[in-house]
């Protein structure tokens, strides 16, 4: 997700139950950025705002419910209590509940009016518990979707949970979410600008970040119910056919297709196209020019669940210029 001029970015932090996400907060409070809060408190008694140490004055709560529920009404309500307060911030930092799925709340700020006027989505970090990720991931599908919508993963408690864990937490989150780098950390400890500046960092001037490269394969150990497919075909696509075919995963497989990402060559364009979605939430633009000589390839990936693998790479083959 891009950074928009005029808007102030938003970064969505979510994760499991005890990852960690709290002790983040406090971590990005050392940023040396002015920073709002809006805590999510799963209870009628707000606890985790008064957990955000030396920033009481800039956290709102969204009391008494999951964030991903009472998005509609109650986040817009609590954004404009912070523009109404007066009190200047350089960027929001949205918490939602351990049990809550990230999506509608980005996608609020995309398609919500008042939301969207002023704020754009930096980016989702979710935070994982080394511990316990694979004993929640067994058992609770919620944690398996945060890991799928983030753009970055913070695999914490790595020192409790020793280098053979950590490993295998590690190696399933890369198979869940090839796009999102995974930095590895105890007590949520790292430099928090990793954490918020996330939109710039999407795209270089050749493509995609190189932390964000497509893997050439994906494999791992633990079932899990998303999973990511990887298409690399040399040609370029025609442009027309491209976009209903970015139509019908974007629309018809919504409920499916949860992200997605791709570098491919256009017919008759000098330059790669770069494209990501979140959901229905989708960027794209120009990347670096095609070199003399170089090979013209088309890479995209998707993160979805129950993916038909042999459906979706005929419709994208049917976008390649033939011959």
């Amino acid at each position: 997700m891009k950074r928009s001029p005029g808007k102030i970015p938003v970064t969505i932090v979510t994760g499991f139950l005890g990852a960690g996400k709290t002790t983040l907060l406090n971590r990005l409070i050392g940023s040396g950025r002015k920073l709002a809060f809006i805590v999510n408190e799963l209870g009628s008694v707000g606890i985790d705002g008064d957990l955000v140490a030396d920033a009481s004055d800039s956290v709102l709560e969204l009391p008494n419910g999951c964030l991903c529920c009472a998005v509609r009404g109650d986040l817009p309500r609590v954004v404009m209590e912070l523009h109404k307060s007066g009190k200047p911030f350089e960027q929001l930092i949205v918490e939602t509940t351990g049990i809550a799925d990230p999506a509608p709340v980005a996608e609020s700020f995309a398609f919500d009016p008042i939301l969207n006027r002023m704020h754009t989505v930096d980016g989702i970090v979710t935070v994982v518990d080394a511990v316990n990720f694979l004993d929640e991931l067994a058992k609770e599908p919620q944690a398996e979707r945060q890991v799928a919508f983030a753009d970055l993963l913070l695999l914490n408690k790595c020192d409790d949970a020793g280098e053979v864990i950590s490993g295998a937490v590690e190696g399933t989150l890369r198979s869940l979410n090839p796009f999102a780098p995974v930095l590895r950390c105890q007590r949520s400890d790292i430099d928090p600008l990793l954490a918020l500046d996330l939109g710039g960092s999407r795209f270089t001037s050749d493509g995609l970040h190189p932390s964000l490269e497509i893997p050439a394969g994906l494999r791992h150990g633990h079932p899990v119910r998303h999973a990511a497919l990887c298409l690399d075909l040399p040609g370029q696509v025609d442009h027309a056919r491209f976009r209903g075919w970015l139509g019908h995963v974007l629309f018809d497989l919504a409920g499916k297709v949860i992200r997605m990402k791709g570098i491919v060559a256009v017919q008759d364009q000098p330059e790669r196209l770069i494209f990501q979605s979140v959901h229905r939430l989708f960027e794209d633009g120009r990347g670096a020019i095609w070199k003399e000589g170089e090979e013209r390839r088309c890479r995209v990936v998707l993160i979805g669940e129950n993916l038909d693998e042999a459906e979706l790479k005929r419709g994208f083959i049917e976008c390649l210029i033939q011959g």
